[in-house]
């Protein structure tokens, strides 16, 4: 039991829930014996009822339906109840570990929420060392920021609406090595997904590489401790870029328009300034990931550096300007001291219908958290309106936030990028709007609708 680590064993005692997710590959099976043998030893064990096993099969491979049913048998041996989660969904044709990724997390949390309610619920994952290490690799290869090069979260959210779920990798410090020689001792097998020798996927590819002139023990530590120097960095960082932040965003209408003034942005340090921009595009945007680090430096080398020359003296004057990036209208609006706008790209035909029964929650284009109470009369339909309905409410509603500056550019784009919500057959009428559209007295008992803001933000920089 010395492969769990004191921060693990302190999480699993900590009064959660836990929901182990075994694929019946080596690193996850050890896990589920790890647990299993510690909790046994405790004096005051989880009870099993508190206890969840889960095998995502993605419909990817025939063989996926026997592994979990092996999880299954294994599982129940221990004592535990265990629940295949199936991804029936259509497989796209490109980016396909991405979606398979999203849907095993999305899986796991509504397997939660069905199971555990609004309990606190720790998703434990079987990520290893070396997995850790050859993300590092993977995302130095491709030229990534601080963010991608601190290593993975041990421990965080699964994501902005369901804060307490936390997503926890107790066997991020443990060697895979040593993983399937504890599994050994217990003579217990393991599958090999054939995936993980695809060489179609760039982590098979580098692992197959590893394998032959990989680091040795010395460079793989040096790996962890520049990891650790560079999480380190990132804390610090992360507070600068959030005292910016509020500095800059004084003149934003949160959750509809992000606007930063052209010059203090482009005076700050180009990290500072990037961070910022990049993390205002990922909150505004609906995109899983926020622009790339190349996306950010497009923009800020073409028009944020260019002006910030132009107001140095060199000539020249502010250029207005207007593009899309990462699910996002962004506009340099060169009146007065000059502005950055930031928007939802309204003009994409992506904004998502859903309908919710009463107790319901759902996230809305990823930006916006929907919640029915669950004594609503009926089902609420929640989706985009027609810019006409925005422009009768607009001006009633708008100015309600106290905000300073200039009116956006923006506004009538962003309008049309923000979710309504409405009684089933009755969609003329709106139930609730999202802020700084505050509902009339009283309509908000029925739905809320709140925008995550950098809750949005994806930042975890694992993709396995």
């Amino acid at each position: 039991m010395g492969l769990l680590s004191e921060d693990a064993i302190a999480a699993f005692s900590s009064g959660s829930a836990v929901v182990l997710a075994v694929s019946g590959g080596s690193d996850s099976l050890a896990l589920l014996h790890l647990f299993a043998e510690w909790n046994a030893s405790c004096a005051a064990p989880i009870p099993t009822t508190e206890i969840s096993v889960v095998t995502v099969d993605h419909g990817l491979r025939p063989e996926a339906r026997q592994e979990a049913a092996d999880v299954f048998t294994v599982a129940s041996r221990l004592g535990f109840a265990h629940t295949t989660l199936t991804w029936e969904a259509p497989k796209p044709e490109a980016g396909l570990m991405e979606a398979a990724r999203n849907a095993r997390y999305r899986l796991m949390t509504e397997h939660c929420n069905r199971r555990f309610g609004r309990r606190r619920v720790l998703v434990a994952t079987g990520h290893t060392r070396d997995d850790d290490v050859e993300t590092f690799l993977m995302n130095l290869a491709r030229g990534s920021g601080i963010d991608g090069l601190s290593g993975m979260w041990s421990n965080r959210a699964i994501d902005g609406l369901n804060t307490h779920i936390r997503l926890f990798r107790p066997l991020i410090a443990c060697r895979r090595s040593d993983l399937r020689a504890y599994l050994k001792t217990r003579n217990e097998g393991w599958v090999d997904d054939p995936t993980n020798a695809d060489e179609t996927f760039e982590r098979s590819r580098l692992r197959a590489a590893l394998a032959t002139t990989g680091p040795g023990d010395d460079a793989v530590r040096g790996i962890e401790t520049t990891m650790r120097r560079l999480r380190e960095v990132q804390a610090a960082a992360d507070q600068l870029v959030s005292k910016v932040d509020d500095e800059l965003d004084a003149t934003s209408i949160p959750g509809l328009v992000a606007v930063l003034p052209w010059r203090g942005l482009a005076d700050q340090p180009a990290y500072v300034g990037k961070r910022v921009l990049r993390e205002k595009l990922a909150a505004y945007g609906g995109s899983a990931m926020g622009p790339s680090l190349k996306q950010i430096d497009a923009i800020w080398d073409k028009h944020i550096a260019n002006v910030e020359t132009a107001q140095r003296g060199l000539g020249g004057s502010y250029q207005s300007f207007q593009v899309t990036v990462a699910g996002c209208l962004i506009r340099g609006e060169p009146a007065g001291q000059g502005w950055i706008e930031i928007c939802r790209e309204p003009d994409r035909d992506v904004f998502p219908t859903m309908r919710l029964s009463p107790g319901t929650r759902a996230i809305w284009d990823r930006r916006f958290a929907i919640e029915v109470n669950e004594n609503a009369a009926t089902d609420i339909v929640v989706g985009p309106r027609h810019t006409a309905f925005w422009m009768d409410l607009q001006e009633k509603y708008t100015w309600r936030v106290g905000r300073s500056g200039p009116r956006p550019k923006l506004m009538t784009s962003a309008l049309r990028g923000l979710p309504v919500a409405s009684g089933v057959g009755n969609t003329s009428q709106a139930l609730a709007l999202p802020d700084p559209f505050r509902p009339l007295s009283g309509e908000d008992d029925i739905v809320q609708i709140r925008w995550l803001g950098s809750q949005a933000y994806e930042a975890d920089p694992s993709q396995s």
